[in-house]
């Protein structure tokens, strides 16, 4: 890597000096730097190996270090491909501590431990916030000079750090960061790293190079070789070498070295092909040089040091020295590299020499993961030695957070597990598949899992990994297929207690298309813990209490506060995030059950917990709490702060490909969209949700009760009442007894009373009766006395309606759910106009018509509207107001002083102070800033005065 300062001074033309054919494609990297600039950007170099990309690369990080970028650089060898970031330690070598301590400590701590700066404390999900700390270190870097990610030959970049730098790609909105890719390639490759998925395609550059013409090659053997070569003997190095100019200079270089001669028509004594070429030219090498070679091949950090160790000390100097004179190394503060990759591939040893080789350098080597590869390529045989070196540098890949390569040490262990040990090979297959749903690769885990499944005989093991089975299938959406699992593990389960508490939790968590299986699934689980269980396993305990109350409370049995509390009293109050899977269910459960106690609290804790989530770089966690908030926050009434987390979850949810949740994201888009007012394209995602959730009963029931929110909307009650009923049948099959888990049924009611249905709108009022005298929570008392409410008008009992709305407004005191109460409010005043209460239906309509319109919800407050105007009242009449102080809250209103008033409305001023304490009396408000609140909404101030202050305190 190399970082240098805003302002460094460095010859780029240098390195220009040393391309040669290239004039066009240097011309495009100074315009991708140009852009760098003003926003991030992207380029990728592609071409055949040999074909100038490296030359082209490190001019383009001239260029760049010329104009005082920062420059985070690694080229990666194809020994390296399977170390865990490999290539970030190049990318960071030079980093200043001092940047990394102002990181976030979870990430700071993920970065250092990635980096081998500090011992790690055995954490597996650290994986997630390495890719978090590279982007915040590169944002930090990008705010004093624009940024350089490049990395030469991409397709040996090691998974881990493949993916931070993809992370970060993803994600750079205007920060001024370019990454430059070099990949072998024949053709036009996908760009690698994810630039073409996470910038927009006109911020990527692509650089194509194919081979130098005559001229550019003729040029270029002339600066290049010790003699000027005949042109007609270019031409034919030319046609030899397709113009690849690698292949020419070692075509010159041999040709020279063979004192070659030709006459017209007659051949070039050349080898055959480029793969003979390089054969040859490593063959031609010292042997002490070759040697030297296949160590610095072999190694993934190759130094000086290890290279002489493995050879001995005057061998492996005299080689070392060798190796460079003849040019097939590189040699700098002690790091070695090839001056090719191709040299790495041109002259290996045989396998029997091979196989010596990395068992000498296992012998060497002090990096764990290291050691335990060159042991795995010493010999292909099972060797429970080996194996279990494999499985420590496993470990080891995880507790630096790369999943993927743990994944492949893990599977490297089992295939050398000698074949008599067949429980420690399923437990280490089993390991690589965890590790690699860790990583994202779901397919391939199930693969992995199953195998060990097959693998184990009936017991413990096999439920463990029946159980880790059951997440994958639940993270692919087959719920049916994850509580099949989870069934087979119980059954293995069979003496081991905890074990089967633990698959009968799962069963209920996966089991969400069957309540009432769901609460059989944890009163089973709750039957099995024992009084000591609370004191050695707290998070356990609470998981399974707070998840029967919850269950029990689906399945119409209330809210058993007693066995919720008794849980919250088991977690630690000081934390939102637990180390443990039953702490984290627990949560979870504990905050599913705050949405129907507390709003306000339920949100300060998803924000708490998304804190600590971003930090770590838990993306899916992350995802998943945003749509939580965004749930919480549409309820609340802020759905502008709801649209941003929707769209944030909306792109997590895009790149993790969970079908699943991405029904749940477009169901959220949906709702918010509805209430907005943007029926027609609320219409459009709800369609695409509910087609991702033919198999969904749950998500489906979702979608459809926003559907028929729409046609509400719309005024189209035969719609409506159809997909709110599709709905209800769906919620009913699933055994769902509690309304609040889906929110449509007071919408249901009201459906069924449009179309005339008063009998099915009863019996659907009497359930919600019977359901908020089990579970009295405010929102539901709210909504069965509104639908009470609205049935009772259909009836003709206005009297017993207006008890009902009476009962609903008080309890919309203890409910912050802001559009629901503006709803009662409009049925409300509906009722109170019909029983000639005009002013009563006036303050009802007025304040509805006021929230409609805070929140943005502008099809409502038309209806306010509408309803306002059919009460026949004098525009702008605020209750009982004489038309004196009427003038004088409109002249307020407006953003007058008392003195701009008086003169207005040729009063005085004292006379203006004294109408503003009745005004404010009558209205029911204490400052200018109420009144405004209150009046404009209803349009009764017109802008009279629009130069005039518009301080409402003043």
């Amino acid at each position: 890597m190399g970082l240098i300062a805003p302002g460094g001074a460095v010859n780029w033309q240098i390195e220009a000096d040393r391309l040669v054919g290239r004039d066009r494609a240097l011309a495009e990297l100074g315009r991708v730097f140009d852009g760098a600039s003003r926003g991030p950007v992207g380029c990728v170099v592609y071409g055949p190996a040999g074909i100038g990309k490296t030359t082209l690369w490190q001019a383009g990080l001239a260029i760049a270090e010329s104009r005082g970028y920062h420059v985070l650089s690694c080229r990666p060898a194809e020994s390296e491909a399977d170390l865990s970031f490999a290539g970030l330690r190049d990318l960071l070598d030079d980093l200043p501590d001092q940047l990394l301590a102002e990181l976030p400590a979870p990430q700071r701590n993920a970065v250092e431990i990635a980096l081998l700066r500090r011992g790690g404390d055995g954490a597996s999900s650290r994986h997630r916030a390495v890719p978090v700390g590279l982007l915040a270190l590169v944002r930090a870097l990008s705010a004093q000079a624009p940024v350089v990610l490049a990395v030469d030959d991409a397709q040996w970049l090691d998974p881990p750090t493949a993916h931070a730098i993809e992370y970060v790609a993803r994600r750079l909105d205007r920060e001024r960061v370019g990454v430059l890719v070099t990949v072998r390639s024949a053709g036009d490759p996908v760009s690698p790293l994810g630039l073409d998925g996470g910038l927009p395609l006109d911020r990527v550059a692509r650089i194509g190079l194919d081979g130098l013409s005559t001229d550019a090659l003729h040029q270029l053997i002339s600066t290049r070789t010790p003699q000027a070569l005949p042109r007609p003997t270019v031409r034919r190095i030319e046609q030899a070498s397709g113009g690849n100019p690698f292949f020419a200079l070692e075509l010159v270089r041999a040709f020279v070295q063979s004192d070659g001669r030709a006459g017209p028509g007659e051949p070039l004594a050349l080898p055959h092909d480029v793969s003979e070429l390089l054969v040859g030219r490593i063959q031609s090498l010292p042997t002490a040089a070759r040697d030297v070679l296949d160590v610095v091949a072999a190694l993934a950090v190759p130094t000086v040091e290890l290279v002489v160790a493995a050879l001995g000390k005057p061998a492996g100097l005299h080689g070392v020295a060798l190796a460079e004179e003849h040019g097939v190394i590189e040699v700098s503060r002690g790091q070695i590299r090839l001056a090719h990759p191709l040299f790495g591939t041109a002259g290996r040893p045989s396998s029997v020499g091979r196989r010596r080789l990395h068992a000498r350098l296992a012998e060497l080597v002090t990096d764990i993961e290291q050691r335990a590869l060159h042991l795995a390529l010493a010999s292909d045989r099972r060797d429970a030695q080996v194996a279990d070196a494999l499985e420590a540098g496993a470990a080891k890949a995880e507790e630096r957070g790369a999943p993927t390569s743990a994944a492949q040490l893990w599977e490297l262990a089992s295939l050398r597990t000698p074949e008599s040990d067949v429980t420690l090979r399923a437990r280490r297959t089993a390991a690589s598949g965890t590790a690699m749903f860790h990583a994202g690769d779901t397919g391939r885990a199930g693969v992995l899992l199953e195998t060990a499944v097959h693998d184990f005989g009936a017991g413990p093991d096999r439920a463990r990994v029946l159980l880790e089975l059951a997440d994958v299938a639940f993270h692919e959406g087959r719920t049916q297929h994850a509580v099949a699992l989870c069934d087979r593990a119980l059954a293995d389960a069979t003496g081991d207690r905890l074990l089967q508490v633990a698959a009968g939790v799962r069963r209920c968590w996966y089991g969400m298309h069957d309540v009432p299986g769901q609460m059989r699934s944890i009163e089973a689980s709750l039957q099995l813990l024992t009084d000591e269980d609370a004191l050695t396993d707290p998070e356990l305990v609470a998981c399974v209490w707070l998840m029967t109350a919850y269950y029990r409370f689906f399945n119409g049995r209330g809210i058993d506060r007693q066995l919720v509390e008794g849980a919250r009293g088991l977690l630690r109050p000081d934390s939102v995030t637990s180390l443990t899977w039953a702490g984290d269910w627990a949560r979870m459960t504990w905050r599913s059950f705050s949405k129907f106690i507390d709003l306000g609290a339920v949100r300060a804790e998803y924000a708490a917990e998304l804190a600590v989530a971003t930090d770590l770089g838990d993306e899916p966690v992350v995802g998943t709490l945003l749509m939580h908030l965004a749930d919480v926050d549409f309820l609340l009434g802020e759905w502008q702060r709801a649209r941003v987390e929707v769209q944030r979850s909306a792109e997590i949810v895009a790149h993790s490909g969970s079908r699943r949740w991405r029904g749940f994201v477009l169901y959220a888009q949906g709702l918010l969209e509805a209430h907005a007012g943007e029926l027609d394209a609320a219409r459009t995602v709800l369609d695409e949700g509910l087609a991702i959730a033919t198999d969904d009963p749950f998500v489906a029931a979702m979608h459809l009760s926003v559907l028929g929110f729409i046609e509400l909307c719309r005024d189209n009650a035969i719609e409506a009442d159809r997909y709110l009923t599709r709905a209800g049948d769906l919620v009913d099959e699933m055994g769902i007894a509690e309304p609040g888990r889906h929110r449509f049924h007071g919408d249901q009611v009201e459906a069924a009373v449009a179309v005339g249905d008063l009998d099915r709108a009863a019996r659907l009022v009497e359930r919600l009766t019977r359901r908020a005298e089990l579970a009295p929570y405010p929102w539901l008392v709210a909504i069965t006395a509104r639908s009470r409410g609205i049935l009772a008008m259909a009836q003709g009992d206005l009297d017993g309606a207006a008890a009902a709305f009476d009962q609903a407004v008080a309890a919309h005191e203890a409910a912050p759910i802001p559009f629901e109460r503006a709803r009662t409010l409009l049925w409300h005043g509906r009722l109170q106009r019909r029983r000639k209460e005009r002013l009563a239906a006036k303050t009802a309509l007025s304040e509805a018509l006021r929230v409609f319109t805070e929140l943005g919800a502008p099809q409502w407050a038309e209806r306010a509207t509408v309803e306002l105007q059919r009460l026949g009242l004098r525009r702008g009449t605020l209750g009982d107001l004489t038309p004196t102080e009427e003038q004088i809250a409109r002249l307020v209103a407006g953003g007058l002083t008392n003195k701009e008033v008086a003169a207005a409305a040729f009063v005085a001023v004292k006379t203006v102070e004294a109408n503003l304490v009745r005004i404010y009396r009558k209205l029911g408000v204490a400052s200018r800033r109420e009144l405004i609140a209150r009046t404009v909404p209803e349009g009764l101030y017109v802008g009279t005065f629009p130069d005039s202050p518009s301080n409402p305190d003043t």
